[in-house]
């Protein structure tokens, strides 16, 4: 059976929103869908060494929970692995796209949104790969983006707080369904569409002169602002308010959160996340996968 995080048995303290989804994520797909539930507290785990102050109490618990349960996943090759995750990824948000051209603007609801909502989580976790030594070095030591994954991964944050707002003020979201399904990713056409044509050019034309047609107006952008609306937070803020309300996260002991105040950890500390995480790298493209982070270290240095 797949290892799945247990329950606190005291008080639980939340991860830094900018982890959450992920964590979130991973604890709902694990029992079906255990490799990218695995990227995706690898990606968590990647995220948090990049914020300040670095929470090291939520990353050394997500490591805990890797290394817990690796033995687990079907880890193989990173390519394989990468292909496996990413038919996953378009596989959530193709059926969350579909579902919303097909209902309309009076079908929405909440799992409309928790569909897009997971969906961007989804493929984020694939900045993974694009972010993995192997494939920087490949490239030359420059993080290549997927083009098509990123314009899927805004319209997926950008659609969920679309409905999201329908839905708390009742009015109809954005009306999609004109729009050309995807490939190509419906982002590059959403957030335009409100915008008027240009208009035409002041000089005179000849007489012979064939008429001039308009260029078709844009599609839709994010939701316009109104008077008695905040202004929309930005994509993680989104990400945030959704995810706050959907999924419990991690397990993680109140005492050992550092908190927002907190000075950074010691560099002993750091050094040896550092270390784990460079080991987790190593050992998801091993497909025996059988091999501790403490042996391929060792096995590295005696290299």
């Amino acid at each position: 059976a797949m290892p799945t995080d247990a329950p606190g048995a005291a008080s639980t303290a939340a991860a830094p929103r900018e982890m959450r989804h992920f964590i979130a994520r991973a604890r709902e797909i694990a029992p079906h869908a255990p490799l990218p539930a695995y990227y995706c507290r690898l990606r968590a785990v990647e995220v948090g060494m990049t914020l300040a102050p670095r929470p090291v109490a939520a990353i050394e618990a997500v490591l805990n929970t890797l290394e817990r349960t690796k033995r687990s996943t079907p880890l193989g090759e990173l390519e394989d692995d990468f292909e496996q995750c990413k038919s996953f990824a378009y596989a959530v948000y193709d059926r969350a796209d579909r579902v919303d051209r097909a209902g309309g603007a009076h079908a929405v609801t909440m799992k409309q949104v928790d569909a897009f909502s997971a969906a961007s989580t989804f493929l984020a976790m694939l900045e993974h790969f694009e972010e993995h030594p192997r494939v920087v070095k490949a490239n030359g030591g420059v993080v290549v983006r997927d083009d098509d994954r990123a314009a899927r991964k805004d319209f997926a944050e950008w659609r969920a707080f679309d409905l999201r707002q329908a839905l708390s003020l009742g009015k109809a979201p954005t009306d999609v369904r004109s729009c050309a399904a995807p490939p190509p990713p419906p982002v590059a056409v959403e957030r335009r569409q409100a915008v008027a044509p240009p208009p035409p050019l002041a000089r005179a034309v000849p007489a012979v002169a064939a008429p001039i047609t308009p260029p078709p107006p844009p599609p839709p952008p994010p939701p316009p602002s109104s008077t008695n609306i905040d202004e929309p937070p930005s994509v993680p803020e989104m990400c945030a308010s959704i995810d706050d309300e959907l999924v419990s996260v991690e397990d993680i002991p109140e005492e050992r959160v550092v908190s927002s105040e907190a000075s950074a950890p010691d560099a002993p500390v750091v050094e040896a996340i550092g270390t784990k995480i460079d080991a987790l790298h190593i050992q998801e493209s091993n497909s025996e996968g059988e091999s501790s982070g403490d042996d391929v270290a060792d096995e590295r240095r005696k290299a």
